[in-house]
């Protein structure tokens, strides 16, 4: 999902899927845009980079995913941006966060799992 002239991939309503080795790169928006009503999803193994705005955003309400081993580079806006606290339970876990502008990670979620990474702060 490459340089495309809004978000490289866009999900809104989507559960139990598992996406490995794809890649969200030179995007005119953000790379990744959870919008609303995604749950259960496992993002691997990707590399998300010099994206124009946040590597991956979440907007409202996408409970239980999982981000790991993800190299978050030069985006910008933030590696991750959680926008809103009915996002619930996602775990950000084994990533390296390097040059996003905007920082590392938003987190206005709930519940949010942060460990392991390279470049933001174990939290909570």
């Amino acid at each position: 999902f490459d340089n495309n002239a809004g978000c490289g991939l866009h999900l809104t309503d989507c559960s139990g899927i598992g996406f490995v080795s794809i890649e969200m790169i030179g995007n005119g928006g953000s790379g990744l845009e959870l919008v609303s009503g995604c749950s259960d999803l496992n993002f691997c193994a990707t590399p998300v980079q010099d994206n124009v705005g946040d590597g991956i955003k979440i907007t409202s309400t996408s409970l239980r995913n999982t981000f790991s081993s993800i190299a978050f580079l030069t985006n910008g806006g933030y590696g991750i941006n959680i926008v809103d606290n009915t996002s619930d339970s996602n775990i950000i876990s084994s990533n390296t966060f390097t040059g996003n502008v905007s920082g590392a990670v938003d987190d206005n979620g709930t519940g949010t799992l942060i460990r392991s990474n390279i470049g933001v702060v174990d939290a909570p």
